[in-house]
C-alpha cells in the first residue's frame, strides 16, 4: 500500500504539464485509439500546455510594471486578469 501511495504522490508531484499527457494517452486508449496515436495526442496536448504556460508567464511578466505603476497611484488596478491559464501559476 505504501508503494502505491508513493507512486501516486510521485506522479502528482510532477505537475500538470507531465500529468496531462499521461491522462490524455490513457483516455485515448480507453476510447480504443491506437497506441501510437494516443501517445502522439498526449504529447501534443502536453506541448500545447507548456506553450500556453510560457505565453501566460511572458504576458504576466510584461504587464507587471504597469500593474505596479497603477497600484502605486491608488487607482485600484492591482491585478492583471489574463484568464484561467494564470491559475496554474498560483497553485
Amino acid at each position: 500500500m505504501d508503494t502505491l501511495l508513493h507512486i501516486v504522490r510521485t506522479i502528482t508531484s510532477m505537475g500538470a504539464s507531465a500529468i496531462l499527457p499521461i491522462v490524455i494517452t490513457i483516455l485515448g486508449l480507453v476510447f480504443r485509439m491506437k497506441l501510437g496515436a494516443a501517445i502522439k495526442s498526449g504529447l501534443t496536448v502536453g506541448v500545447g500546455f507548456v506553450g500556453l504556460t510560457l505565453v501566460v508567464n511572458l504576458l504576466n511578466d510584461s504587464l507587471k510594471p504597469a500593474v505596479n505603476y497603477y497600484a502605486k497611484l491608488g487607482s485600484g488596478f492591482t491585478v492583471s486578469d489574463i484568464g484561467w491559464g494564470s491559475v496554474k501559476n498560483l497553485v
